[in-house]
C-alpha cells in the first residue's frame, strides 16, 4: 500500500514508551497500511536519555513522521484542551482531530475519554494492546519476543517505580494475548 493510503496514526508517549520498552517501536511502525506520526510536543515529552535516542532513531528511519501544529484551529484546539490534558495528549488529540488521524493512546483519565468521544470518536482511539496484535497478526513481532523483552526488564528492575512500569506492562501484554485469542 502506498504511503499516501497508509492510515495515519499519531502515537501518544504513553503508548510510545511502552513500545520503546518493549523494544517494538519499529516492529509497530512496519505494520503494513499505517504511517505513524509524533508530534513536536510528545518527543518533548520523552526525557529519558535512552528512550529519547531510540525515538530519533525511529525519525531518523523514516518510521516516525515528526509532525508539528501550525495551523490556527490546530493551536486553538491545543490551548483549549490543554486547559484539562497533559501537553502531550493535547498536541496529539488536536492533529489527529483537525487531520483525520487515528490516534494511540492508553490513557483513560475520563476528561481525555470526554475529550475523544468529542473530538473524534472513540473508533479512532488505538489502545496499545490491539496494535500489538496487528504486529504480531502481520508478522513484524513475535509474542515470544515481547514477554522475553518483559522478561528481561523484570531482571533489571531495580525499585518500586520499575515494578509499577513491570505491572503496566505485564497488563499490556495480557491484553494483547486476549487480543489475539478473540482474533
Amino acid at each position: 500500500m502506498g504511503e499516501d493510503k497508509a492510515t495515519p496514526v499519531v502515537v501518544d508517549a504513553n503508548a510510545l514508551i511502552d513500545l520503546i520498552k518493549l523494544s517494538a517501536l519499529i516492529p509497530v511502525t512496519k505494520i503494513a497500511g499505517y504511517r505513524f506520526l509524533v508530534v513536536e510536543e510528545v518527543v518533548g515529552e520523552i526525557r529519558r536519555p535512552g528512550q529519547a535516542e531510540i525515538l530519533k532513531s525511529a525519525i531518523r528511519k523514516c518510521c516516525l513522521l515528526r509532525v508539528s501544529l501550525n495551523l490556527s484551529e490546530e493551536l486553538a484546539l491545543f490551548a483549549r484542551l490543554h486547559a484539562v490534558l497533559g501537553r502531550g495528549e493535547s498536541a496529539s488529540l488536536a492533529y489527529a482531530s483537525r487531520h483525520g488521524c487515528l490516534f494511540l493512546s492508553d490513557e483513560t483519565q475520563r476528561a481525555f475519554m470526554r475529550e475523544v468521544i468529542a473530538l473524534i470518536g472513540e473508533k479512532s482511539l488505538i489502545r496499545t494492546p490491539v496494535l500489538l496484535a496487528c504486529a504480531v497478526a502481520s508478522h513484524t513481532i513475535s509474542l515470544a519476543s515481547l514477554k522475553s523483552r518483559l522478561k528481561t526488564l523484570k531482571e533489571l528492575a531495580a525499585g518500586p517505580k520499575d515494578r509499577d512500569d513491570l505491572e503496566h506492562l505485564d497488563r499490556v501484554l495480557d491484553r494483547l494475548q486476549k487480543s489475539l485469542e478473540e482474533r
